[in-house]
């Protein structure tokens, strides 16, 4: 699945618990005579928003390894106005494999440093997550933990 796909079923998500969602997309340039495609984030950050009465979500979507992770976590701090941050929810989707299945952890920008809604347990079976705070139990992947 690339990236674009990753994005259309965060959307789709999104839309099904009745948000309504904008999403970036790809813009022409010209580049030294040829014209390329170049992506149009939101906030040079964000591949999505989503509005939901009072709710409002800007999402970056990504998905690969930790370093992409880390990446992208970067561009969001250095490129969008946190001033917003206790209005809005700022938040990165990181998709990855796990036994051949796509599995999601969403990560929230919150009081100045990034939190997850799951983390993967170290040396866990297949789909076995704990709570940040160490708790066991079932966590439902993609969802907000609550306050």
């Amino acid at each position: 699945m690339n990236r674009r796909d990753l994005e259309l079923r965060a959307m789709h998500e999104l839309q099904e618990k009745g948000y309504a969602v904008a999403r970036a997309t790809l813009k022409p340039v010209k580049v030294s005579g040829k014209w390329l495609s170049a992506q149009n984030d939101f906030f040079f950050s964000f591949d999505l928003i989503a509005v939901k009465n009072d709710d409002v979500r800007f999402i970056q979507v990504t998905s690969g390894t930790q370093s992409s992770l880390s990446k992208h976590k970067k561009k969001i701090e250095e490129n969008f106005p946190f001033s917003f941050s206790n209005v809005v929810s700022v938040e990165l989707w990181f998709y990855y494999k796990l036994g051949g299945k796509w599995k999601r952890v969403i990560w929230f920008f919150e009081k100045g440093k990034w939190v997850s809604s799951i983390l993967p347990k170290a040396g866990a079976k297949t789909g076995e997550m704990v709570r940040p705070e160490g708790k066991k139990g079932k966590i439902i992947l993609g969802e907000k933990k609550s306050a």
